[in-house]
């Protein structure tokens, strides 16, 4: 260890990096991803700074990942430690007392406070506000981390095994894993989210309150009675709230990894997790408003909702609508990092969605041919859907509950696959 290092950093260092590669030997610096160093052609520590960076490039097409060292260091995280550190330069050899010292760079970033350690063994963190949620998401990460590399070992252990990558061999045990690294992911969504607004996720509520009442107000003034029954609240929050669950949710997705990068420095946190985090917290969020937006509406017209509502066509209808924006969100967290001219074109292209997607208008009561020409708007369909199973009236002549599902599948396919191909160099930040 170097001598630089604190002796209670050196203890916490020492305990990573076994977790880390499973050996804290003087081999143990020489090690990359997937335990590959013997397909090096010179030993790790011999290497320069420079080197390893450049090396790293191909690293994570042949062996899944750049990273490298006792500490596991990724490309981007060694990029953004020399910058920090202007004493480092690209000519030094990466030794083990460089590992060290870089090591305990990351500690100092994550809260490790030296003063705090007592008799040279314990751990202290420190967050507060926001970091409070990365620091939840952080011990998830470390207990599951130990586990896996803890497997691992074992795996490597095994000639049969010896190609696995580091995710177990058990469906079971990397279906918990990412179910742990998930729920604290959602823990930390829902606290940076609105957690330092003053309000906190009442603004959430507020949103679409204000849509409803501001529509209310001017087709009021325009009209006596709206399209459907006799509540103006009702008819725009039947038409509103489904197009919220689909908008709501790809705005939110495309952003996730952007929001989440300093994460995907752990080998264990994917990009695949912190986009099913935002899918469910964004999910949960729009059905806890539209219950909520309802009573609301229920109260102030004195009309009886709940009692004729069909949740068979409601539930489906939204569920459609966050799956077709979390296909569009996903493809776009790609599509937005390699252009910055196609995420303007997008936002200007989807702009008028609001205003012919129907909710403002019954679609089937338009005149030939823009009716037909609605229609092939997707959101139309889940919007009409939504309506039906509020107004048992309502016959939503033209509804293809099939073409809204065709489109969902396609957009998740699409999604899927532009999102595959691209996570590892969302995770390298090549993108």
């Amino acid at each position: 260890m170097d001598k630089t290092v604190p002796p209670g950093a050196a203890i916490l260092l020492d305990f990573i990096r076994k977790t880390e590669v499973g050996r804290s030997d003087r081999a143990s610096y020489d090690v990359i991803y997937g335990h590959n160093q013997g397909e090096l052609k010179q030993p790790l520590t011999t290497m320069t700074y420079g080197e390893v960076v450049d090396a790293q490039k191909g690293w994570s097409n042949r062996f899944g990942s750049s990273a490298a060292g006792g500490y596991q260091f990724m490309k981007a995280t060694l990029q953004d430690l020399a910058r920090a550190i202007p004493s480092i330069k690209g000519t030094d050899r990466f030794t083990p007392d460089l590992q060290d010292r870089l090591g305990y760079k990351l500690l100092v970033r994550r809260g490790y406070c030296d003063r705090h350690w007592g008799g040279g063994a314990g751990c202290y963190l420190r967050r507060r506000g926001q970091a409070r949620a990365r620091l939840s998401a952080a011990r998830w990460v470390s207990a599951a981390h130990v586990a896996r590399r803890w497997h691992c070992d074992q795996l490597f252990n095994s000639d049969m095994t010896r190609g696995l990558t580091l995710f177990g061999n058990s469906l079971m045990e990397w279906l918990k894993q990412h179910v742990r690294v998930t729920a604290s992911l959602m823990v930390r969504e829902m606290s940076t989210r609105y957690g330092g607004k003053p309000g906190g996720y009442l603004w959430a509520l507020i949103d679409p309150v204000a849509h409803v009442a501001m529509m209310t107000i001017i087709f009021q003034a325009i009209s006596r009675l709206p399209a459907l029954g006799t509540s103006f609240a009702l008819f725009f929050a039947s038409g509103y709230l489904p197009y919220m669950f689909y908008s709501s949710m790809a705005a939110f997705i495309n952003g996730a990894v952007k929001a989440n990068r300093a994460l995907l420095n752990y080998p264990i946190v994917a990009p695949i997790d912190v986009v099913a985090s935002r899918y469910l917290v964004q999910l949960l969020t729009s059905s806890f408003i539209a219950f909520l937006v309802l009573c609301l509406v229920t109260i102030e017209d004195r009309v009886s909702v709940f009692g004729a509502i069909h949740f068979d066509k409601l539930v489906p209808a939204c569920l459609m609508a966050t799956l077709l924006g979390l296909g569009v969100g996903v493809a776009n967290i790609a599509l937005f990092a390699r252009s910055s001219l196609y995420e303007q074109v997008f936002g200007i292209v989807t702009r008028p969605l609001l205003l012919v997607s129907g909710v403002f208008f019954l679609p089937d009561s338009l005149p030939h041919p823009f009716r037909d020409l609605v229609m092939y708007n997707p959101l139309v369909h889940a919007i009409m859907w939504f309506r039906s199973g509020i107004y048992p009236e309502y016959r939503a002549a033209g509804l293809d509950i099939g073409y809204l599902l065709e489109w969902t599948a396609c957009a998740l396919a699409v999604g899927a696959l532009i999102f595959t191909i691209s996570a590892q160099r969302l995770r390298e930040e090549r993108l």
